[in-house]
């Protein structure tokens, strides 16, 4: 028998971690400190490509709304 477990995900607690600065945004320089407290270097070109893929307003910056609904899934079975 195969139990599954409820994940206690939370999206803004996420979002949290993220936003190093308490802005109410990520940017580049927020994903740099995520990645460096994790001991993890990332090239400026794929942090970029990550702000370009959930920035949905093109603004340079990934919003509580922007993320959230990139995160959230779409459909559950």
């Amino acid at each position: 028998m195969v139990t599954q477990r409820k994940m206690n995900f939370s999206s803004h607690e996420a979002f949290v971690a993220l936003d190093s600065d308490g802005d109410q945004n990520i940017d580049k320089e927020d994903l740099r400190q995520f990645f460096s407290r994790h001991c993890q270097y990332v090239p400026d070109k794929e942090l970029c490509g990550l702000i370009e893929r959930y920035d949905k307003n093109r603004d340079g910056k990934i919003s509580y709304c922007e993320f959230a609904e990139e995160i959230t899934p779409r459909c559950l079975l």
